[in-house]
């Protein structure tokens, strides 16, 4: 919640130091997450829908970038 925890994973998810997280990088991060997830639950939970929720509930400026 404080400015201090945002600023240090952003840096964490900012893999390529371009200042912004774009669909490569979701789906290099949440991948990983996803087939965890199908092997539990076998709910068919996508990459693509957690990142279209995240675009969602972010709104970025930039429509393939999170800055």
């Amino acid at each position: 919640k404080t400015p201090q925890a945002i600023q240090y994973f952003w840096r964490i998810l900012d893999v390529y130091n371009k200042g912004g997280i774009d669909t490569f990088v979701i789906n290099m991060f949440f991948r990983n997450v996803i087939e965890m997830l199908e092997n539990r639950d076998k709910s068919g939970f996508k990459v693509d829908d957690v990142k279209d929720e995240l675009w969602d509930m972010i709104k970025p400026e930039m429509p393939k970038c999170i800055t």
